[in-house]
């Protein structure tokens, strides 16, 4: 099988697993802010723009849960490591998931210039803005992050199955998520620059994965 040719099967089968990820997600998501609304006694728009925000917020889960069943099943029948046996890097067989999480990283970027991403609270002090501004910068890399994620965790050998690799992805996302807000917290709050509380997650999630991806030997 030609290179270009397995590329394409690969995004191929990486879009439709990323389309149905999108579609769970963003029916979960528009349900809790739809109950949430209603608890507040508040209107929901659920408009276009609204869908939209939801798509960004949703994308980095949801390219991490795609690549894990796209990755997955090739690296549990040894399809990876035929590959990188025949001298292919785990970047030059995966990079139209990359390039698709590139396309998502854009999306999200024009969505925060946009006004219309779903990413942080109101903002009502300086510290707030400022801290949420640069939160907001930050974000879009984290569908970067979803897809290295995805990878390293699917082409594991430890990985027993496919739900212990989403189990396992579910608390990287948890973990992530859980420092990323405790840091901007500290941001918000004037513990901390709001320009280091909006990146440092980032910076540390960017440094971990690589660690990750270093010691994993792809």
């Amino acid at each position: 099988m030609k290179r270009i040719d397995y590329h394409d099967l690969l995004l191929r089968d990486f879009l439709m697993n990323l389309g149905r990820a999108v579609a769970v997600f963003m029916i979960v998501t528009v349900l809790f802010a739809v109950m949430a609304a209603d608890l507040r006694g508040e209107p929901l728009p659920l408009g276009g723009w609204f869908l939209a925000a939801v798509l960004d917020a949703v994308l980095p889960l949801s390219l991490l849960v795609a690549t894990l069943f796209t990755v997955g099943p090739r690296a549990h029948f040894k399809e990876l490591n035929a590959l990188t046996s025949a001298g292919f890097s785990m970047f030059q067989i995966t990079w139209p998931l990359f390039a698709v999480a590139a396309v998502a990283a854009l999306y999200s970027w024009l969505m925060i210039l946009g006004g219309g991403s779903l990413t942080g609270p109101a903002s009502v002090t300086a510290g707030e803005v400022q801290t949420s501004f640069h939160a907001g910068l930050a974000f879009p890399a984290a569908n970067i992050f979803g897809v290295a994620a995805g990878i390293i965790l699917a082409s594991s050998p430890n990985r027993k199955s496919m739900y212990s690799g989403f189990l396992a992805a579910f608390f990287v996302v948890v973990a992530y998520r859980v420092v990323d807000a405790t840091i901007q917290i500290l941001g918000r709050h004037g513990v901390l620059p709001p320009v280091v509380a909006g990146w440092l997650g980032t910076v540390l999630a960017a440094g971990v994965l690589w660690w990750m991806w270093k010691r994993a030997g792809l």
